[in-house]
């Protein structure tokens, strides 16, 4: 039994107790996705490459995106540090007992440049860093028409745009969770000091949204709804 084997069993054991312990996997997903998978991506991985299976920690994808093309109902990536050139942005919704999770590898935090949900359901965003130096994309999370989502635990600052953002032109966005996120500087983009205007925190469209618990600072307004039955604490 080699020492690589070890390390990535070890890992693996690491992640899965993470995700139990979130309650990602195991039984809260009872018997809809009995092949749910967990993956993994680590750009700065020696053996990263999207032609991976990406099911090890020892043969990880290289991009966010061989993730958004794959995961199913139940399945969940685990992202480890790096900076990501890239976005969050899931071809496939969850399901009610089975989320399609985005989550940092324990200990590190992933930078990734922007995050949209258009028309998806049960997606949970879990401790990953999404900061803006170029105008690739305007706000940094954007909901769109999407429901039952779930922004947890991440660092949001340094933004062209808003911070967390739905547009009224695709719908409401009802039933999702934003907790536990800093939220700093919308509206300052990295590098682009022409740019600096200023926008709000969190912008949303819809009903019985929560949104609790978030560290808001340096922006234009902290929270903006439209909408019924919304929870802001």
């Amino acid at each position: 039994m080699t020492t690589e084997y070890l390390q990535s069993r070890f890992g693996l054991t690491v992640v899965l107790a993470l995700c139990l312990s979130l309650g990602l996997i195991g039984g809260e997903m009872g018997g809809t996705h009995a092949e749910a998978a967990v993956y993994y991506v680590d750009r700065g991985h020696s053996a990263a490459s999207d032609r991976n299976p990406g099911t090890s920690p020892g043969l990880p994808w290289q991009t966010i995106k061989k993730a958004n093309e794959t995961l199913k109902a139940g399945d969940t990536v685990v992202i480890a540090a790096g900076t990501y050139e890239e976005e969050i942005s899931p071809q496939s919704s969850g399901a009610a007992q089975a989320p399609i999770t985005y989550v940092a590898k324990p200990g590190d935090r992933p930078v990734v440049r922007h995050v949209i949900f258009l028309k998806r359901e049960y997606i949970r965003v879990i401790g990953i860093e999404v900061t803006q130096n170029s105008k690739a994309y305007r706000n940094a999370v954007e909901i769109y028409a999407s429901h039952h989502c779930e922004i947890l635990n991440n660092y949001i600052h340094h933004t062209l745009g808003q911070g967390i953002r739905n547009n009224a032109y695709y719908g409401h966005s009802n039933y999702n969770v934003i907790r536990g996120n800093t939220i700093a500087y919308t509206g300052y983009p990295l590098g682009l000091p022409g740019e600096a205007k200023g926008a709000n925190a969190i912008n949303l469209l819809g009903n019985y949204n929560l949104i609790e618990y978030n560290d808001i600072s340096h922006t234009l307004d902290f929270v903006d709804t439209n909408g019924g039955y919304n929870i802001i604490r």
